[in-house]
């Protein structure tokens, strides 16, 4: 079961993840089961269908609130009760053994960066889905879970084309919906405040990416992997085999910017196999500040040259940014707020949340820095689930909690401005005019 991918209910950001298909597949390869979704707003009486099974997998979802949380806790309770073996597998983002004390949850898979694929196959080899008794870990991490040549192996969610073939996958517009097609996942870098950081990286073959993003066609997608640029053989041959595919489609995928400045010459054939925006890690502006976070190949003259080739080739670029890391400073935040009136090409900035896991977590409390007691699940969810919002936040070395606002709101001020170009790009409207031309295009 899945909370919440595609109830066509327009209060909710809605999406299609590839990867929970994938896994059910790998599922599906020994063992029948069924495949549902639970909706946030579904009334609580799972325990009649829960007890029609003799185990229960759950795909959870990144804990953005503690309503989802919640629902997560309560599935997985209800499960136990009636007697099924449960089964976690999701972005856990440090909190696994918090998730099993409050669930009682059997085993955790984390799967941020990692293969659950792999982890499936692991359970398999552990006697899980069998009627014995599981003598297995309880919990399954990214350092447990290493990848095969290919990212899931083969899988593929087309293999359950029955069960994603509705029309509200199909009907509704871009900005509502969010499709993603996973390609790869983990990334060997070290940076220090990220979850994925020095993990593995792997990645799905490139027949295997166009014949999925194929599926899609005439809509948007994320080409979804933490670093996209990171390898150019494999980049070379999956933009080679989707340009020559000639799809209809409008992709956004992400990058370091070292990679994607190692990769500008690549620009043209990122825009014939559909690519229109790329998200750029940029993060600060300060070198200083990327330093302490061990990404040192920041800087901000290749941003600019990226820029220069992006809009030369008319693919939209889209600056991460966040506020208020360990050793920011009323100048580093400064330098990156006057580079990004320079370069308007920032939609939001965000709040630095420490995210367990991470090595910069380690480093604050050496340096005294205060977590004001919220790194455990409950506290997390209550201060930095949304770092968006203007919530409770951390100081700096150097500044206060109100300057850290102070400089959010500055940034927020001045996106609402000046919108960054290419923006349009994002409205339903645009992506289907760019997919016409497209088709057109390509005859």
């Amino acid at each position: 079961m899945e909370p919440s991918c595609s109830q066509p209910n327009k209060s909710a950001t809605q999406s299609f993840s590839s990867t929970p298909w994938t896994a059910q597949v790998a599922i599906r390869r020994k063992y029948e089961c069924d495949y549902a979704e639970i909706f946030v707003n579904t009334p609580d009486s799972y325990a009649e269908v829960f007890s029609q099974y003799t185990h229960f997998v759950l795909f959870g979802s990144v804990f953005y609130n503690v309503k989802l949380v919640s629902l997560q806790i309560l599935l997985l309770k209800v499960a136990k009760m009636v007697g099924c073996r449960t089964l976690l597998v999701g972005n856990q983002q440090g909190f696994e053994q918090d998730i099993q004390f409050k669930s009682g949850v059997d085993v955790v898979v984390s799967a941020i960066d990692s293969d659950p694929i792999v982890a499936i196959d692991l359970l398999e080899e552990n006697g899980f889905f069998s009627d014995s008794d599981y003598q297995g870990p309880k919990q399954y991490s990214k350092k447990d879970i290493r990848s095969k040549k290919h990212f899931c192996n083969g899988i593929s969610f087309l293999k359950s084309r029955k069960d994603i073939c509705r029309f509200d996958y199909w009907s509704s517009p871009y900005n509502f919906k969010q499709r993603i097609v996973s390609v790869g996942t983990g990334c060997p870098f070290g940076c220090t405040f990220c979850p994925s950081q020095n993990s593995i990286w792997s990645s799905k073959s490139a027949d295997q990416i166009v014949n999925e993003v194929a599926f899609w066609k005439g809509t948007a997608i994320d080409l979804l992997t933490a670093e996209f640029f990171l390898n150019r053989k494999w980049l070379e041959k999956t933009l080679d085999a989707l340009a020559s595919a000639y799809i209809p489609i409008w992709m956004r995928v992400q990058g370091r910017i070292d990679s994607i400045h190692r990769n500008l010459d690549l620009l043209p054939l990122c825009k014939k196999a559909g690519i229109e925006m790329i998200y750029v890690g940029l993060e600060s502006a300060s070198d200083r500040v990327m330093e302490t976070c061990n990404k040192s190949n920041n800087q901000t003259w290749r941003v600019e040259e990226i820029i220069q080739v992006a809009r030369q080739n008319n693919i939209g670029i889209n600056l991460n940014l966040m506020v208020g890391f360990p050793e920011d400073d009323e100048d580093s935040l400064n330098e990156t707020y006057e580079f990004i009136k320079r370069y308007p090409y920032a939609s939001t900035a965000s709040f630095f949340r420490p995210i367990p896991g991470t090595s910069i977590i380690q480093e604050m409390k050496n340096s005294g820095l205060p977590f004001e007691g919220n790194i455990d699940l409950d506290g997390y969810l209550k201060h930095y689930s949304n770092r968006w919002t203007d919530g409770v936040h951390l100081p700096t070395k150097y500044l206060s909690k109100d300057r850290v606002v102070y400089w959010k709101q500055k940034f927020d001020e001045l996106m609402k401005e000046r919108s960054i170009p290419f923006l349009h790009f994002l409205t339903h409207e645009d992506i289907s005019h760019r997919i016409k031309q497209r088709r057109k295009r390509n005859g």
